[in-house]
């Protein structure tokens, strides 16, 4: 299995032009963010002694990815985001690819690559110290290596090694945040349709190829999380296995009994129109002064970056999908879902892919954060790319080219509250005024 020409260089542009997209202004805010406040402090306990010093809450691998950038640049903002820059960029090359291969033509993998860049969940994540774009890398590398995987047929040899990447994939996944997980059953799925098909080409025995690649799913993730832990056993906090399994669980328990009960939390279903995005950040100059019974922690988050000689501004970083992407997303899924019944086996695994890293999230009784959606913007795009391909030759042509158009008039709209970009109050309320942007 061949992709079209121009694949790999199509891949290649867009992981640079994602990369420099995200590099203006890496150093805004410059203090720790949301979450970094734990995940840049660890990745440098990491470097520093090989653990996390308190109890992390996650394994170490997106960590360790963090800790990459430290070691370069320092413990600055830069050095604890540059590692999701290369990580956002890598995103949208795999997509790219996968895209171009998909649909038959580079073009549409260019447009699709684009579409990612712009989106921004994408966008944010891509230039924070958080874990989640290190786990929308490896769950879209997971779909991604499970796409190729179909196509490949009827080598199934060929199908076979796709589908063992999809395998390390998933696990690398799992070493980063324990959702990942929620990719394994449609990862088993493929590789036993797939050990099915070659056994009966092969003259194997069935249920023994079967049985292989269930193990596999079964055992690789377990494995890739006790490789991320083995740098600890030689530092000075090493501890036995049995300590080290105690410690997983307690892990477990604290995701398991978490009732996040802060204003950024809300359920899944806010994902659909975008109506709950995460303010991870916002900066007036001037201070506000407090409204009457106003928290009175408010002044001490509504920080000022000390510069009000243009006027009072409004710096925000909303974590909010480009409604253009996650628009065209939306109806390919559409089109993923019926094509799948169908038979169409490229659109079930397209659909499996946002149900994987979308419908735990319905399901859970835990309430959500609406960044999370960022492994689901990638699989949404790829389904948007697959029906494209599916329309008449001249539609193939015009849509790409008008979806990264009105994708890219958003983002530059919207750049500002996706990067801390200090505007007027009045520029904020036009950008923010889709329900709960404000």
């Amino acid at each position: 299995m061949s992709g079209p020409r121009g694949t790999r260089r199509v891949a290649v542009a867009v992981g640079v032009g994602a990369f420099l997209l995200r590099l203006p202004a890496l150093g805004r805010p410059a203090t720790l963010v949301f979450d970094e406040l734990f995940y840049a402090p660890d990745a440098a306990d990491l470097l520093r002694w090989g653990a996390e010093h308190g109890q992390p809450a996650h394994p170490a691998l997106g960590k360790w990815l963090i800790g990459t950038g430290i070691a370069v640049s320092g413990f600055d903002p830069v050095g604890w985001r540059i590692a999701s820059v290369v990580a956002g960029a890598l995103l949208c090359a795999v997509v790219a690819a996968t895209a171009s291969h998909l649909s038959g033509r580079a073009a549409i993998g260019a447009a699709a690559g684009a579409l990612v860049a712009l989106d921004g969940l994408v966008h944010v994540t891509s230039r924070l110290a958080l874990l989640d774009v290190f786990l929308a890398l490896f769950t879209t590398a997971s779909i991604a290596a499970l796409v190729l995987a179909v196509l490949a047929q009827p080598d199934l040899r060929r199908a076979q090694r796709w589908w063992w990447a999809a395998v390390g994939a998933l696990a690398l996944g799992t070493a980063v945040k324990w959702s990942a997980l929620t990719m394994a059953p449609l990862v088993a799925g493929v590789g036993w349709v797939l050990a099915g098909r070659l056994a009966a080409v092969t003259g194997g025995v069935r249920w023994r190829g079967r049985a292989r690649a269930l193990l596999a799913v079964a055992v690789l993730p377990p494995l890739a999380l006790v490789a991320v832990a083995l740098p600890r056993q030689l530092g000075p906090d090493r501890t036995t296995p049995a300590g080290y399994l105690t410690e997983q669980r307690a892990v477990a328990r604290f995701h398991r009994e978490l009732r996040p009960d802060n204003s950024n939390a809300a359920s899944a279903w806010t994902w659909v129109a975008q109506t709950h995005p995460v303010h991870l950040y916002r900066s007036r100059c001037p201070l506000a002064p407090p409204a009457p019974g106003a928290d009175p922690g408010a002044d001490r988050r509504r920080t000022t970056d000390g510069s009000c000689r243009d006027g009072p501004r409004v710096a925000r970083i909303v974590a909010g999908a480009n409604p253009v992407v996650w628009l065209l997303g939306l109806l390919g899924l559409g089109w993923a879902a019926v094509a799948a019944r169908r038979g169409d086996e490229v659109a079930v695994v397209l659909a499996g892919g946002v149900a994987a890293t979308w419908l735990p999230w319905l399901l859970s009784p835990r309430v959500s954060y609406a960044f999370y959606a960022v492994t689901v913007v990638p699989a949404l795009v790829l389904a948007a790319a697959g029906a494209v391909s599916a329309l008449p030759t001249r539609a193939r042509r015009v849509v790409p080219a008008l979806a990264v158009g009105l994708a890219g008039a958003a983002f530059v709209a919207l750049w500002p509250v996706w990067s801390a970009q200090p505007i007027p109050p009045t520029v904020d309320r036009w950008l923010t005024w889709w329900p709960g942007w404000s």
